[in-house]
């Protein structure tokens, strides 16, 4: 018990109110930069993904500062490097230009190689002819050397006939002298006057089959051109319609009128096969008085060549109503459907260079239905057949596109 007082004895000592006051004070504000320490903790947490974000973007600055550098070289041989393929492209336009020049010169090169091919196409075709025609000559040349061996020999049994025949005329005079007393002198001329017949119908014999050995023979020399006459409309149609059906290469067709009475669906459907075959089809076009001035034509457009057709004749539209479909052809078959202004009268058709057919008959202006007579010749005669192409192409054409 003792102990306990000197315990409490040793107590400190009290504490005024006011103090405790202070010391509360300083507990709560203790309590509040606690909850201060608390809410920075979390707000701490909160930031770090936020300081990780910040630490990942600063390495990735890091890592572009060293790209920007890569790439500023990058750069910097890319400018040098475009620079020098536009100093290459430069060189390669000009080049191009000096070529594009040169390019723009082969037109009128080929224009030049089109003509002199087409002169050496005919010659070459004369030559094949005349080649041909020679070669058929050498053949009948040896045929007539063979004739005329044959004809030597008969010539020579022909003389030795004769020979002994002029023996016999001495026979028969010696003869004659013999029996002078005997026969009367218009017996043995009865007798001689019948040898003489006998001998001269041999003779005669002989020199017949000779001249139609001859006559044969000249014959197979003349050249092997055919010549036909082609009579009236349906005879002109059917060898348009020929023409339409065998064309190849190169249909020439040259009328002044072209009229949808000839030129009907069927017309322009042949054309369309042998233009889909590849094959070419000029047509030649225009009469002379319907462009106006006849003795100096001058070059126009379709429409004012229409235009001056309608001025002159009010009524002769319907000579021309076909072409807006063969224009229509042009513009389908560039380069291969032509027409040409020629302001002519002519009536021709050359097939490839096989035949051609002129007359009287506008086979592209009227059907057959008219009795009224035409005329024309049909023939495969090369010469005729190169002199009407070269009067096509050699033509002007008095056309000037729009």
């Amino acid at each position: 018990m003792i102990q306990n007082i000197d315990n409490l004895n040793s107590l400190p000592e009290p504490i005024s109110i006011i103090e405790v006051e202070e010391i509360k004070t300083e507990v709560e504000n203790l309590k509040q930069c606690l909850q201060s320490v608390s809410r920075l903790d979390l707000e701490i947490e909160s930031i770090k993904p936020a300081l990780s974000q910040i630490n990942g973007i600063q390495q990735h600055l890091e890592s572009l500062d060293i790209s920007a550098g890569d790439l500023h070289d990058y750069a910097r041989q890319l400018k040098n490097n475009v620079e020098q393929r536009i100093n290459q492209i430069y060189l390669t336009t000009a080049e191009l230009d000096e070529r594009t020049q040169k390019f723009l010169q082969i037109p009128e090169q080929l224009k030049d190689i089109e003509l002199l091919t087409t002169e050496l196409d005919q010659r070459t075709i004369v030559l094949d002819e005349r080649t041909c025609s020679i070669s058929k000559i050498e053949q009948q040349l040896k045929a007539v050397q063979y004739l005329t061996t044959g004809l030597d020999k008969r010539t020579g049994h022909l003389l030795n006939s004769t020979h002994n025949l002029d023996q016999m005329q001495q026979q028969l005079t010696n003869l004659h002298e013999l029996i002078n007393g005997y026969v009367k002198t218009t017996d043995l001329e009865n007798v001689l006057s019948c040898l003489s017949k006998e001998f001269s119908q041999q003779i005669d014999i002989v020199v017949n089959n000779r001249a139609s050995e001859i006559n044969q023979l000249l014959k197979d020399i003349r050249p092997a051109y055919q010549y036909e006459l082609v009579i009236d409309r349906s005879g002109s149609r059917r060898v348009l319609m020929k023409a339409l059906e065998e064309a190849q290469q190169r249909l020439i067709i040259v009328t002044p009128w072209l009229s949808k009475y000839s030129i009907n669906k069927e017309i322009l459907y042949k054309c369309r096969t042998i233009l889909n075959q590849q094959a070419k089809i000029h047509v030649g076009w225009g009469h002379l008085s319907d462009i106006g001035k006849q003795s100096h034509p001058t070059q126009m457009t379709t429409q004012q060549f229409l235009q001056s057709v309608t001025q002159h004749s009010k009524n002769c539209g319907w000579k021309y109503d076909a072409l807006p479909d063969l224009q229509k052809l042009e513009q389908e078959y560039s380069g291969q459907f032509q027409l040409k202004l020629l302001g002519t009268h002519e009536k021709f058709l050359v097939c490839d260079r096989s035949w051609a057919m002129l007359g009287s008959h506008n086979f592209l202006t009227s059907g057959t239905y008219s009795s009224e007579r035409e005329l024309g010749l049909l023939t495969n005669d090369p010469h005729i057949i190169t002199d009407l192409i070269s009067r096509f192409d050699n033509a002007k054409n008095l056309e000037t596109k729009d």
